[in-house]
This record gives C-alpha cells, structure tokens and sequence, in this order.
C-alpha cells in the first residue's frame, strides 16, 4: 500500500511537469500574449521603440535608462528593433534563471496590438528544476501582462506618443487677408508684425474684423531665400491691391496642436505632426501655418503660445 501510494505520487508529479511543460511552450518555457491598442500599427510602433517613454509608462520603479525592476523582477532593455523592443530578466532571488522578451507592435486582423514574446534562455534538464522554472517562467508571463497593459494605456494618448496633442478637426475660416515677402534670412519679429499692422489698416479701411489670431507660414525657399507669409483670417471677402491678397482655404480637414515655447519647441512641434501624418498616411495638400495665440514683440520666447495647422486629407 505505501509502494502504490508513493509510485502514484511520483506519476501525479510527472503528470503536472508534462501539462506545464505543454501549457508554458515545452521545455523552453516560451510564450506569448498580445494586447489590442487603438492606434494605426506605425504609431504603435513609434510609441513603443522609444526608450525614453519607458520610464513614464512602466508599472515600476526605474533603475537608469535601461534597466527597471517589479515584483523582485530586475528588466533590462537589450535594444531597439524596427518594431519594438528586446529585453532580459531574471528574479533577483534566482538570478542565474533568465529570460529574454520582445516586445513589438504588431498588425493582426487590421488592427494594432502590443505582443510580447517570452522564452527562458537557460534549459533545465531535470523534473525538479523544470517544475520550479515553469512557476518562474508563469511568474514572468504576469508581469510582461502587467507591462503590456500599462504600455497600452500609456500609449491611447495621442500626446503620449507625439509630445503634443495633435487633433484632427474641420478647417474653420475660410477667407484670408494675406501679405508675403522674400528675404536672404528668416524675418525679425519686428518685420512679422509690421507685415500683421499692414493686414490690419487693411481691415480697418474696408470696415472688417478679424475672426480669428494672425497666421504665419516662414519657409526656406532654397539658400538666401525665405519666403515669409501672414494672413488674418476675416468675415468676408473685401477688394485689395498690391501685395495684399485674399486666399480661401480649402473647407477640408486639418491636424491642430498648441505649442508653448519658442522656434524650437515649434520646429519639434511640426517634426511631431509630420510623423502623425505619414503614420495615418495623409497627404498634405497646402503649406503648413503657425497662429499666433499670443503677441511675441518684446515677449520671451518661452512665453509664446502657438497653434500648428497642417491641412490633410
């Protein structure tokens, strides 16, 4: 009675390592998961490759750039591929079992998902060890959920990708008073405005209001040749000469984001845009434009406030 009690105990322990064996991928411990992400598959990749985000999404504590740790678990980020990220782990008790994981952006069935896949670097080739490292392994495959979930929510924020909250809206105002000139070097502030107080006597001679902020377009034609375009977007149409001008915008869509700061937090701003763009394949059917929410003559540049507009369809 004691042998069959002690040969049915040793069957029920190879039982278990053989389903957990199945159930966790086989002797090397490999498994996956994938987390749906409402996002078009390039953007999730672009969120997801950039380590710097990392610390700001990862659902523990930050070690330095690359290394993280949860649960006892230390994670270290091995590199960047095209659509993800490769890391290794290990259980800082357990330190001579590790794992190595990627985690990418993937496409299935239309859609953007986060997958990782996980797998135990080091085999074990007895019973006892290979029941204690599928526990381990099993252990692992929570956290990697734990991670992946974390990024997916991180990642639903448009600004959380891009550094900005880039909307897509319907194009507002549809008649602009314009003026434009050409220069060797990008305008003063001084000359911006003097071109905006232009607009303005304009608008004050013909007995019209502005519907909205001034709007401006700077762009580096070729070397020693900037074009410098404003606008003031107004109620109607009015009968100008000269250089004065009046453009309709297309009555279409158009990508908004408010940006605080000077030229280079705009220049990065646009940068941004740019990639919101090309990752939901939009094309750009006229130039974009800044509007200048607040008056930046004698302004430090750190107190501008600024809208970007990129017209799309």
């Amino acid at each position: 009675m004691k042998r069959f009690i002690i040969l049915s105990f040793l069957v029920i322990i190879v039982v278990i390592a053989y389903l957990s064996s199945k159930t966790l991928g086989g002797q090397n411990n490999e498994v996956s998961e994938a987390f749906f992400l409402k996002l078009p598959l390039n953007s999730a990749q672009r969120g997801i490759t950039q380590i710097k985000k990392w610390k700001a999404f990862f659902p523990g504590k930050s070690i330095d750039d690359s290394t993280y740790e949860i649960d006892n678990t230390v994670f270290k980020i091995k590199r960047t591929m095209l659509t993800g990220i490769q890391l290794e782990s290990y259980e800082k008790n357990y330190p001579e079992i590790q794992w190595t994981a990627d985690i990418n952006a993937i496409e299935m069935r239309d859609s953007a998902f986060i997958q990782f896949y996980l797998k135990k670097i080091q085999s074990e080739e007895t019973l006892w060890s290979r029941l204690s490292t599928n526990a381990k392994t099993n252990h692992q495959k929570k956290i990697y959920e734990k991670i992946c979930s974390s990024a997916v929510s991180y990642f639903e924020s448009i600004k959380n990708v891009y550094g900005y909250n880039i909307i897509e809206t319907n194009v507002k105002d549809s008649i602009l008073l314009t003026t434009n000139i050409t220069s060797a070097d990008t305008p003063s502030i001084k000359t911006i405005y003097e071109l905006i107080d232009k607009l303005k006597l304009v608008m004050s001679e013909k007995g019209e209001k502005a519907v909205d902020s001034p709007m401006l377009n700077i762009t580096q034609v070729e070397t020693n040749l900037v074009s410098t375009t404003v606008a003031i977007p107004i109620h109607r149409r009015i009968d100008v000469t000269g250089n004065f001008k009046l453009k309709n915008m297309v009555l279409g869509r158009i990508l908004e984001a408010n940006v605080d700061g000077g030229k280079s937090d705009i220049k990065q701003a646009f940068s941004a845009m740019e990639y919101y763009r090309m990752d939901r394949q939009k094309i750009s059917p006229a130039m974009p434009f800044e509007t200048l929410l607040s008056y930046r003559q004698g302004m430090p540049d750190s107190l501008w406030r600024t809208k970007i507009s990129l017209p799309v369809y």
